[in-house]
């Protein structure tokens, strides 16, 4: 939610649509059901005009392809510039991703990075990155897709992982997530069983 904000903030974005997984590809099927998720996510933006939560990826029965995602908003939007804000952490991992090369046929990516992070691992798609990397997010605004911008952010130790941890152990989660995510979270007694 930090990343999203500082990016709708700092890219002048309409809107950030918030989009469940339906079937992740790659990680274990989440612990929580998509409505469950749908909640959260409707509960963390709840009040707050500049995000909304798409279910699109919740709609189909098989696997989540951001691809896909992509291409469905970009049918619905003509040539509006769209961004697909991702953590510098999937960049490691982008060469497994379908149909990967395409991503920025689509949208512009923006790329969170925590201050002092590394960059991609690989040269393919080290290459890539830098072909379509830019350093004014003003350039965003002026095509629908095809570039890359990076927005370096201050260090956060949060993860998912430690959520469901806390959860586990009945810790609170201040600062973790919204207050209202955290009371949906206790009320539905999600990730207490530590897994």
């Amino acid at each position: 939610m930090r990343f999203a904000e500082a990016a709708r903030r700092r890219l002048g974005l309409d809107a950030v649509a918030l989009v469940p997984a339906g079937v992740p590809v790659h990680r274990p099927p989440a612990r929580a059901t998509g409505d469950q998720r749908r909640a959260m996510l409707a509960a963390a933006v709840h009040g707050n005009p500049g995000f909304y939560v798409d279910d699109r990826e919740l709609a189909g029965n098989g696997p989540s392809w951001t691809i896909d995602t992509l291409a469905s908003f970009r049918a619905e939007s003509e040539d509006r510039p769209l961004c697909l804000l991702l953590g510098a952490d999937q960049l490691e991992v982008l060469d497994t991703w379908r149909r990967w090369r395409e991503l920025t046929d689509y949208a512009h990516l923006v790329v969170a990075r925590r201050t002092g992070a590394g960059w991609p691992r690989g040269e393919e798609v080290s290459r890539w990155v830098e072909a379509r990397r830019c350093g004014d997010s003003a350039r965003l605004r002026t095509r629908p897709a095809g570039s890359l911008f990076v927005m370096d952010l201050p260090v956060a130790d949060i993860s998912s992982t430690a959520v469901r941890g806390r959860c586990a152990t009945g810790e609170d989660l201040d600062g973790l997530v919204p207050r209202a995510v955290a009371q949906y979270i206790r009320q539905e007694k999600l990730y207490s069983d530590g897994a």
